[in-house]
């Protein structure tokens, strides 16, 4: 199975695909790491950035997505962009589940992925937590 798992940070998503065969996970090595919402006021950013993320899923053979979802309340509540670039996504022809940040966290305690990447950026860190979380939960 191939998750992808995705972190929205203000107009940016950040994307990590892992892959599970017989119990073995691989990460997939992808392009582009990042795909970012230029203007989230304008119609034509927003469908750039809808055809951009399902090409990305078709390209890459995604079976489900999973995206860590934007705070909506308090000190740290997420922007605007981040929740258009969801909604975005979710209407896109994949499986998708949000997960919320502290059920990420619970898990990653009870299962940390005892695999790392060499090919994986310090910003791809959590994208790739939201696959392994994608593949194992």
């Amino acid at each position: 199975m191939r998750v992808c798992g995705i972190e929205i940070k203000s107009r940016t998503a950040t994307l990590v695909v892992l892959e599970e065969t017989n119990n073995v996970i691989k990460m997939v090595q992808t392009k582009p790491l990042k795909i970012e919402l230029e203007d989230p006021s304008i119609q034509l950013s927003i469908k750039t950035f809808s055809a951009s993320i399902q090409d990305f899923f078709t390209s890459h053979n995604v079976e489900k997505v999973v995206v860590k979802e934007g705070i909506s309340k308090g000190k740290f509540s997420s922007g605007s962009s981040v929740f258009k670039i969801e909604t975005i996504i979710q209407l896109s022809d994949v499986d998708v589940e949000l997960i919320k940040p502290q059920t990420l966290s619970a898990f990653l305690k009870k299962d940390s992925p005892g695999l790392e990447s060499e090919n994986l950026k310090k910003y791809q860190h959590v994208a790739f937590q939201v696959a392994y979380y994608g593949l194992k939960a």
